[in-house]
C-alpha cells in the first residue's frame, strides 16, 4: 500500500507485535503499509532503523486517491498465493475506502449511510456450503 500518510499530532506507536509505544511527532511522514482492522493501520514512518508502527488511522492525514486506492486493489488482486476469503475481505475494505475517497460535501451524509449499511451485513468469507451426497 503505497498511500502517504503525515502524523496530524503527537501521537503512540506501537512495535508490531509488542507493546512497546514509540512517540512519534506531529508532521512526521510515512507510508501506510497495512489495513489492519476497524482503524488500527501499519504504518512505516521516515524515520531511520525505526520498523514499522502499528498506529490508529484517526491519528493519520491520510493522501488517498482514486489512483491509490486502484493500485492497492490491483496488489490485492495479485498476491500469491490467491487466498479467497483474504481477497474479498480486502476488497471490500478497499470498496469502502473508494466510497469515502469519492464522496463530495453534498453527498458524504448518503455515502456514510451507505457504508454503514453495508458493513451491517454479514459477510460469508471462504464460506463453503455443505454438501450432500444424493
Amino acid at each position: 500500500m503505497s498511500v502517504s500518510v503525515i502524523a496530524k499530532h503527537d501521537l503512540d506507536g506501537y512495535i508490531l507485535d509488542t507493546e512497546i509505544v514509540v512517540k512519534i511527532p506531529q508532521g512526521t511522514a510515512g507510508k501506510l503499509v497495512q489495513s489492519v482492522r476497524n482503524d488500527i493501520v501499519i504504518v512505516q514512518f521516515n524515520v531511520p532503523s525505526l520498523g514499522a508502527l502499528r498506529v490508529s488511522r484517526h491519528d493519520l492525514i491520510v493522501n488517498d486517491t482514486i489512483d491509490s486506492v486502484l493500485t492497492e486493489a490491483e496488489r490485492i488482486i495479485n498476491i500469491k498465493p490467491f487466498v479467497e476469503a483474504d481477497v474479498h475481505r480486502a476488497l471490500d475494505n478497499i470498496l469502502v475506502r473508494a466510497l469515502e475517497v469519492i464522496a463530495t460535501d453534498s453527498n458524504r451524509k448518503q455515502v456514510k449511510q451507505l457504508i454503514t449499511l453495508y458493513n451491517g451485513v454479514q459477510k460469508h468469507y471462504g464460506y463453503v456450503a455443505n454438501k450432500t451426497e444424493s
